[in-house]
């Protein structure tokens, strides 16, 4: 509104203040409209390669529980454990607690 009063009949200094006014605001909106731009796609590289690591590691995890459904325990059950324990002390007369021989 100042400057409808500053310039008072004069036309054309009007419509170039107006213009130099909005030309900056326009070019202010159009940098911020690249900066977001920018901003977006980083943020789409950075969702890609977090949905490769996120693929890599549910492959990860699928093989290795396939490798472990495969594989055969290396050691035995453990109710197997308890028969053998039982039968070497039972063969060699050890008792359970001591480990020493009854007297």
């Amino acid at each position: 509104m100042d400057d409808l009063r500053t310039m008072a009949g004069r036309y054309e200094e009007l419509i170039g203040k107006l213009q130099l006014r909005y030309r900056d605001a326009h070019e202010k909106a159009m940098r911020q409209e690249v900066d977001f731009a920018k901003i977006v796609l980083q943020l789409r590289q950075a969702n890609a390669r977090l949905e490769t690591l996120l693929t890599r590691l549910k492959e990860t995890r699928h093989e290795a529980a396939r490798k472990s459904a495969r594989a055969p325990s290396r050691r035995p059950h453990k109710s197997r454990v308890n028969v053998y324990v039982r039968a070497r002390r039972k063969a060699t007369g050890l008792t359970r607690r001591s480990g020493r021989r009854p007297a």
